[in-house]
């Protein structure tokens, strides 16, 4: 019977806080379906390329090795990959693992976004954003991503925090707050600039050019001039960037459909790579945002038009940055990239639908966002067209045991099969296999199924698919063939560019010198076999 009365103490203690404090308990719910939506279907899909990277690449070596391999293979500071090295010291570099990590940048955004909220207008503004970014297909998608998108957009979402409580209190705690998580934000990502410029002239122009202002802003300044050398050496690397094929309009649009539902299997598509499904949803959600408007302008009150129109305009700012960097000449517009827009959009719109006058306006408008969201989710979870490129279940479709002597995959596919492989895949390449190499056995993967195989004395032997797009063939020669790279490069061998991996490239070696061996002694001498 005591325990009994112990338990409903505490219950009636509990109940009694909700009383008082209803927002703390909505907040407290908002965080939990944030952790489910997140956590539930973390390990659902496979590793992407770039994840593969950031785990194999990355990751498998010295904090020494690892760093400078981010300084001069990556796109981004070294913040997260140095904070995901020390993550996977104890927990490994295994795709739950790894995601995890963003995963818990994902939920404390939706924090960030309630703080925000309530600094810019009121705790109830705050729920109605907070809400809004944990149900956001697209800021999900970044939150099961081992990649740097997920710190950044935290890092962000908690400057634009600092930057609202700059304003609302004025103090110099506040100020200093917004330097250090924009400090932190442009350590995680160079986009973050975006976020911090609008940030910055706001501040300056609601609250005066103070010298705790100005002094903050030299700061956040004094870094970001001093990752530029880093960024300049970063982008000089001569990797290729698969978006500017499309123009620019285009890539805007995109931006627009993906927020609203997901990234898909091609962040690096423009809008044909998006379903019928997600752009009727993009339309609908470009609706809904005009509608948040529309209620704010109409019907909120001086301080809820003041906030959302900050927001908003550190949203647009952050959106329009790098298309205005495009016009200049350097193009870097990937919807991915400003993905620090989003917050602060969310919580403008969050905004819109939390004002009081008419309630049942706004929560409706909030509820039919939701169902978008919702239905973006669902489409996901369901299709598999819409979900990351499924390496895992195509290395699970290579034949066993796996004694390949040369793959030739998709070019984006040698981070993806080292990672599941587990084994070391050398380009087959000029300066690497200076003579060719010998061998009685190609293996090609492809996601499309246009293939012409690699050449006229191998014959096909075994053809399979795997789940999503994946066809998978098998050729062997009688005897070792010598192979020149020039034979399966580019798109001698599939209709989509390729890479050329030499598995076991000892092996490739012997056999490359039997061959010449034969043919110094005579034609009759025994011929080897691949392995």
């Amino acid at each position: 019977m005591e325990g009994r009365s112990a338990w409903r103490e505490r219950l009636d203690r509990v109940l009694s806080e909700v009383r008082g404090n209803p927002a703390r308990a909505v907040l407290a719910a908002i965080l939990v379906l944030a952790i489910v939506l997140r956590v539930s279907t973390i390990g659902a899909q496979s590793l992407d390329h770039d994840e593969t990277v950031t785990a194999a690449r990355i990751l498998g070596h010295s904090f020494g090795r690892s760093m400078h391999v981010v300084f001069n293979g990556e796109r981004s500071p070294p913040l997260y990959y140095a904070t995901a090295w020390i993550w996977s010291q104890p927990f490994g570099t295994g795709a739950v693992a790894l995601r995890l990590l963003s995963a818990g940048f994902g939920i404390a955004t939706v924090l960030a976004a309630y703080l925000a909220g309530r600094e810019l207008v009121s705790k109830r503004a705050g729920l109605f954003g907070a809400l809004l970014v944990a149900v956001n297909p697209y800021l999900i998608w970044y939150s099961q991503e081992a990649r740097s998108y997920g710190m950044f957009v935290m890092w962000s979402a908690f400057g634009l925090y600092m930057f609202a409580r700059s304003l609302r209190r004025r103090d110099r705690s506040s100020v200093f707050g917004w330097a250090a998580m924009s400090v932190l934000a442009l350590s995680t990502h160079y986009f973050a600039v975006f976020v911090i410029a609008p940030e910055a002239v706001l501040l300056v122009a609601l609250l005066g050019p103070s010298r705790r202002v100005l002094g903050s802003i030299a700061v956040v300044g004094a870094v970001g001039l001093a990752l530029v050398p880093l960024a300049r050496s970063q982008e000089g690397t001569g990797r290729t960037n698969g978006f500017t094929q499309y123009a620019l309009t285009a890539r805007a649009e995109t931006a627009i459909v993906k927020y609203a539902t997901v990234e898909g299997p091609a962040p690096q598509g423009g809008i044909t790579s998006t379903t019928t499904g997600q752009r009727q949803l993009g339309l609908a959600a470009a609706a809904l945002v005009l509608l948040a408007a529309g209620i704010v302008a109409v019907r909120g009150s001086p301080l809820e038009r003041r906030g959302a129109g900050i927001a908003m305009g550190v949203a647009a700012g952050a959106f329009a940055g790098p298309f205005l960097l495009a016009l200049a000449g350097l193009d870097l517009v990937d919807p991915r990239n400003m993905i620090g827009a989003l917050v602060p959009g969310l919580v403008a719109i969050g905004i819109g639908f939390s004002v009081a006058r008419p309630r049942l306006l706004g929560a409706s408008a909030a509820a039919a966002s939701l169902g978008v969201f919702a239905l973006s989710l669902h489409a996901v979870a369901v299709q598999p067209p819409l979900q990351r490129h499924d390496w895992q279940a195509a290395v699970a479709a290579l034949p066993r045991p796996r004694d390949a002597t040369l793959y030739v995959v998709p070019a984006d596919g040698r981070a993806p099969l080292q990672y599941y492989v587990g084994s070391s895949l050398p380009h087959f390449e000029g300066k690497a296999f200076s003579d060719g190499i010998a061998t009685n056995r190609v293996v090609v993967m492809s996601d499309t199924p246009s293939i012409s195989g690699p050449g006229p004395r191998f014959t096909l032997r075994k053809s399979r698919t795997a789940p999503q797009h994946w066809t998978i063939r098998v050729y062997r020669a009688p005897h070792a063939v010598e192979i020149d790279p020039s034979q399966v490069a580019g798109t001698r061998v599939m209709a989509q560019p390729s890479a050329a991996l030499a598995f076991r490239g000892g092996t490739l070696r012997r056999n490359e010198q039997l061959v010449d061996a034969r043919e110094v002694v005579g034609p009759h001498a025994p011929r080897s076999r691949g392995a």
